[in-house]
């Protein structure tokens, strides 16, 4: 079949697709448009036009032809657009009242302008232009004329000529009469404020950027943390060494000194210990080396130390010297120790550290939820105000929900979500009774946890009506109203420069309701920027409202001052370009920091916990989900889809689509694995060649040799075996990097990765091998005792990275 889209009336193709398939646009139509053919099969012939112009408005032809059949249908376009806010433009008229001019941008079709009073009468303007721009769209000015006599609420609305959005703004204009501005005073006091006020604000802005990249550089160089304040233990050292009284420094002295054998004291090497150990968290402490001869560089293992007494505790071993002399300045020195304390059956109660703010009369979800993810279908939730002693919401083991008074009928637990730990609270219809603290306690026969919420409830009130009051101290005295608002709100004025203005009075009563409503004044004198905005919000999250004038031609005259306006013009010439210059060094450091920023995303950690369902039964997880150990035995698992079966593998629960990711895995100093990342998609059943081919990327190390996993394999030649690798996964340039985790030596990337979700990927070779992924925020010093290494069997052979298994399940 044939469909074809035209313009009659210009005898133009806008779209037409031909029974082989192909399509073709028409000329001014190349590019924007395209025929839906996810609809075509069901009969519907739709076209998407993109990037509409004026020139697009009008009649459309839609053609169908097959070889037996001809009809079309006719389409009549219209567009519309909706222009800028009304900026009323207040200024005097002839001598014989105000005029208010209401201004607008932007606008198609041609808009009607609507003027109103506080008794809804509509009003005829004074004068009405409506230009048409070289673009198309239309322009708007329209005025009216107040007296003495005139309602003075005024009200200047606009819509488009098609059902669409109405804008308004409103002001109160009270009946006093107003000086006229001299001509001079407001050019000299515009120059004479950029002179003196926008020099320093743009210093002031780029000194503000300076501060910030350099506290961004300060964080990533020092993203340890706050250095650790390390003693020296006099107990330990060794009789060669001399410590300073504050135990800060110490100097070798080339000989022994007469000192106590105390348990602990280093008899062989010049060494000595802190006074503090460290077991949990992360840990730095910086050591100034003045280049003393005596000083000693030791890579591996523990420092021995002769200790007291005899037999297994006297240890002694022999360190290779170095001829090297260390350069004197400044060390770093990284130091990390895990605990792990197994709690059985123990939980804990999490939710958003920051605010959750909440519409007023609206709903709010107040997410809770339990770590690790257990069930709480079986536990007691609670959810009440600490603060007032007030129960919000309980659910009872049995099931049974009970809600407190005064949310009654307005509250919900998220029951469906209780199997998987979420004991997340629905509240509707919030009231500025329910801002404050709000505590989820969860209850089970073994334990008991907590996690403390803040809700901030927020109110729009209505837009605010600027009300000039009259005459006050050489100016026109302004009024900004508003009512309705929560919490209570910040009024912000503002000049047509953008300057924060300070208002002479402020009021904010609380009405009954609990709403504020809002009154703050202003005196915009002769040297004021004309344009005046009024803001108010309440709450970060709540929008903001506002409207603006501009009034001109209300002030004292004043005799003209053109020496002064001459004297400040060429220095307001003199600092624009200064201030483009400033400002276009502005952006380059706005985009030095942004890429600072973009770089401190890749210190993010991911979290990595191994999935049980995909593990092949002869490898053993820890508890936590970090840990996978290759066994000998065949266990009795749950039938799995995505189990590995007979490949001895096992996948992460994480899986990543979007952004930069990385984890560390400890991989100790032998055994035969492979490390990476896999399409979920990938086949689980079967034993088959490792290749980006089947959707896994890996990093292999198999009897000591390291290689890619590419087809063919590529061999790896490294200088020496890493302890800890990081495996780092880049969504958005799909590749997949190896890097040494312990000094970040890169090892081997991956290049046009899958753009599907990618799961992290383990594979073990041999029985008795162990991978262990270290949780964020965690480093781990590995050390392995060879002594305790034993020969294991291997769960089979295996040529390159294909793996038969000789033991089966219910074999021996």
């Amino acid at each position: 079949m044939q469909v074809k889209w035209s313009r009659p009336q210009l005898g133009q193709d806008v779209h037409v697709y031909l029974p082989d398939g192909s399509e073709v646009q028409g000329e001014r139509y190349r590019g924007r448009t395209e025929l839906l053919r996810d609809g075509i099969q069901s009969g519907s012939l739709a076209l998407r036009i993109w990037n509409l112009t004026l020139r697009d408005e009008g009649r459309y032809l839609c053609d169908f032809q097959s070889d037996t059949y001809f009809s079309d249908a006719a389409l009549e376009l219209r567009l519309m657009s909706s222009g800028s806010d009304p900026l009323l433009h207040v200024s005097v008229y002839k001598d014989k009242g105000v005029s208010v001019t209401c201004l607008s941008a932007g606008w198609y079709p041609e808009p009607n302008v609507l003027w109103r009073n506080s008794h809804k009468k509509i009003l005829s303007p004074e004068s009405e232009q409506k230009l048409r721009s070289d673009n198309g769209l239309f322009n708007v000015s329209s005025t009216v004329v107040m007296t003495k006599s005139s309602d003075p609420a005024l009200t200047c609305a606009l819509s488009p000529g098609l059902p669409g959005p109405e804008k308004v703004s409103a002001i109160f204009i009270s009946d006093t009469f107003f000086p006229r501005v001299s001509s001079w005073r407001v050019p000299l006091y515009l120059i004479l404020t950029i002179c003196v006020c926008f020099l320093p604000l743009v210093s002031l802005y780029l000194w503000r950027i300076h501060k910030e990249k350099g506290a961004m550089y300060t964080l990533l160089k020092g993203s340890h943390g706050r250095p650790t304040d390390v003693t020296l233990d006099p107990r330990t050292a060794h009789p060669s060494l001399e410590l300073s009284a504050d135990r800060k420094s110490l100097k070798n002295i080339g000989t022994r000194q007469s000192l106590p054998n105390g348990l602990g004291r280093f008899d062989v090497y010049s060494c000595v210990l802190g006074s503090d150990g460290y077991e949990l968290g992360t840990h730095y402490w910086d050591v100034e080396d003045c280049g003393s001869p005596s000083v000693r560089q030791r890579k591996g293992g523990p420092l021995p130390r002769k200790m007291g007494g005899s037999g297994a505790n006297d240890r002694k071993r022999e360190g290779k010297k170095s001829e090297k002399q260390p350069k004197a300045g400044l060390f770093f020195c990284h130091f990390q120790a895990k605990h792990i304390v197994e709690k059985p059956e123990s939980f804990h109660v999490l939710g958003p550290a920051s605010p959750i703010s909440a519409p007023l009369g609206g709903t709010v979800l107040l997410p809770c939820h339990l770590s690790p993810a257990l069930s709480a279908q079986a536990m007691q939730v609670k959810w009440s105000r600490p603060q007032l002693g007030q129960d919000v919401h309980v659910y009872w083991p049995n099931r049974s929900e009970v809600q407190g008074t005064g949310y009654q009928g307005r509250t919900e637990l998220i029951t469906q979500g209780l199997a998987h730990g979420n004991v997340s609270l629905r509240i509707q219809d919030v009231q500025p009774s329910d801002e404050g603290q709000h505590l989820c306690e969860v209850q089970s026969p073994s334990h008991y946890s907590t996690a403390l919420l803040e809700l901030s409830v927020t109110g729009s009130g209505s837009d605010p009506v600027l009300h000039m009051a009259g005459y006050k101290d050489w100016g026109v005295w302004v009024l900004c109203l508003s009512a309705g608002w929560y919490p209570e709100p910040h009024v912000l004025w503002r000049n047509g420069r953008g300057e924060t203005l300070s208002p002479r009075s402020e009021q904010k009563p609380c009405s009954d309701n609990g709403l504020f409503n809002v009154s703050s004044s202003l005196v915009v004198t002769e040297s004021s920027d004309p344009a005046l905005t009024c803001t108010i919000k309440a709450g970060f999250s709540s929008p903001e409202r506002e409207t603006t004038i501009r009034i001109t031609g209300l002030f004292p005259r004043h005799a003209p001052e053109m020496w002064a306006f001459l004297i400040f013009l060429p220095i307001c010439l003199f600092l624009v370009p200064l201030a483009v210059y400033l400002f276009r060094k502005l952006q380059v450091l706005k985009g030095e920091v942004s890429k600072e920023r973009e770089w401190r995303q890749f210190l993010d950690k991911a979290e990595v916990t191994l999935d049980q369902s995909t593990a092949n039964p002869f490898l053993v997880l820890s508890a936590d989900g970090r840990s996978v150990t290759c066994g000998i035995l065949w266990q009795d698992v749950p039938k799995s889809d995505r189990r590995f079966d007979p490949l001895p593998c096992v996948l992460a629960s994480q899986c990543f689509a979007a952004r930069q990711h990385y984890w560390d895995v400890e991989v100790g100093e032998w055994g035969d694995w492979a490390i990476g990342a896999a399409q979920g998609s990938m086949e689980s059943m079967g034993a088959f060649q490792l290749s980006p081919d089947v959707g896994v990327w890996a990093l292999q190390c198999q009897e000591g040799e390291w290689s890619a996993l590419t087809c063919p394999e590529t061999p790896l030649q490294l200088e020496s075996a890493p302890r800890m690798v990081r495996v780092h996964l880049d969504c958005e340039q799909a590749s997949l990097a190896f890097y040494n985790a312990e000094g970040m030596a890169h090892i081997f990337t991956f290049t046009g990765c899958s753009r599907e979700p990618l799961f992290p990927f383990f594979l073990l070779w041999t029985s008795g091998t162990q991978l262990t992924i270290l949780p964020p925020g965690h480093r781990k010093t590995v050390e392995m005792d060879r002594t305790t290494r034993t020969v294991t069997p291997k769960m089979g052979k295996r040529q390159g990275s294909l793996i038969e298994l000789l033991i089966m399940p219910g074999q021996s």
